[in-house]
């Protein structure tokens, strides 16, 4: 893997703490982070079905766009859930635990502005 990859395969994981997606979904991002993980281990390149299996379950998940002038209005603290959003549920503890580790693994580093760091 080299440093686009990474730099990709960092941001795609970076998604993963705004999805919402239900039971199965969270449990089919286990499995690609743990594919992952397991190829980082190996040095294969099977890293790149993990990276398409959570794309692709990004891209079906994604319910920013859906609700989005709903996001935006928002008065601070309120939490009310979309139509699109009903049955998901945010980035459980065990997925963003493990999300950590490849994140960690793979050296990633969030650019300024996805950390929300405009001091530097």
């Amino acid at each position: 893997m080299d440093k686009v990859e990474r730099r990709e395969l960092g941001d795609l994981l970076n998604e993963i703490e705004t999805s919402r997606l239900d039971e199965p979904g969270w449990n089919r991002v286990d499995d690609a982070l743990t594919l992952i993980e397991r190829s980082l281990n190996t040095g294969d390149d099977e890293w790149v079905l993990g990276r398409n299996e959570l794309f692709n379950l990004l891209a079906s998940g994604r319910s920013r766009a859906r609700s989005g002038v709903r996001d935006v209005l928002a008065e601070p603290g309120d939490e009310r859930e979309s139509p699109a959003d009903r049955g998901r549920g945010r980035v459980p503890q065990r997925t963003r635990e493990h999300l950590v580790i490849v994140l960690h693994r793979i050296g990633y580093v969030p650019t300024q502005r996805q950390r929300g760091d405009e001091s530097a």
